[in-house]
């Protein structure tokens, strides 16, 4: 469940518009931002829990091919 956001929204973040989204969704439990759609070449960027008591998150980008690197977490 969640919400998709318009990449073209004024009040999104400058570092979001940056990037040039393709399309971003939102929920309780995650964000997600496609910056380059496509199995080969795909690109996205997310935000969510890495465990099931949510109090750990975690940055990661994900290409097309299933691949995540984790490049940031926090306690929320």
């Amino acid at each position: 469940m969640g919400a998709d956001v318009s990449v073209n929204d004024a009040a999104l973040p400058q570092i979001v518009r940056e990037v040039h989204p393709v399309q971003i969704h939102v929920a309780t439990n995650h964000a997600w931002v496609l910056v380059r759609g496509g199995h080969i070449g795909g690109l996205a960027i997310i935000w969510e829990p890495r465990d099931e008591t949510q109090t750990n998150w975690a940055l990661s980008i994900t290409d097309g091919e299933g691949k995540n690197d984790v490049v940031y977490t926090a306690s929320r």
